[in-house]
């Protein structure tokens, strides 16, 4: 199985989860997409339906959450002149705080995790053998602007 069918997988796994069926077979998966539209439409008309505005950090973030509105039937936009980092949404709260935000940030979770696995591949056959790290320097108060000759040093060598 290659990586993309495993993270395929995994993000079902986390659908079938939300939805609060056991984990098991493709049904499962088919059953949890139709027990959260459902859960969707039941909340449509709930009287707690708002405007909710979500800033996403990165384009997959985006691309993923305007992929989840679809899939259950809500529509995502946004007004003249706002960032291209906001989608607004109009919901129940509780559709938001029950699926919409637990899928939105475990599928970030995991698709952030493939993508930085197939980055560290993808660059260490590239550019040299990784792995890739950044030291952290200690946290010194460097008032001139300069390095204090400990930090100078680990900077060095």
């Amino acid at each position: 199985m290659d990586s993309e069918q495993k993270l395929a997988e995994a993000l079902r796994a986390i659908e079938v989860q939300v939805a609060g069926l056991p984990a098991g077979n493709a049904a499962q998966v088919e059953r949890a997409r139709m027990r959260i539209k459902e859960r969707c439409r039941e909340l449509a008309t709930a009287a707690d339906v708002v405007e909710f505005q979500f800033s996403l950090p990165d384009t997959w973030s985006q691309i993923l959450f305007c992929a989840l509105l679809k899939r259950y039937g809500l529509v995502g936009y946004r007004y003249k002149r706002q960032r291209h980092s906001t989608i607004m949404v109009r919901a129940s709260k509780r559709l938001v705080d029950e699926v919409l935000d637990p899928l939105l940030k475990a599928m970030s979770q995991q698709l952030n995790e493939h993508f930085r696995a197939v980055a560290q591949l993808a660059l260490s056959a590239a550019v040299s053998p990784g792995p890739y790290t950044v030291q952290i320097l200690p946290d010194h108060n460097h008032a001139s602007g300069q390095l204090c000759p400990e930090c100078a040093k680990k900077v060095s060598g």
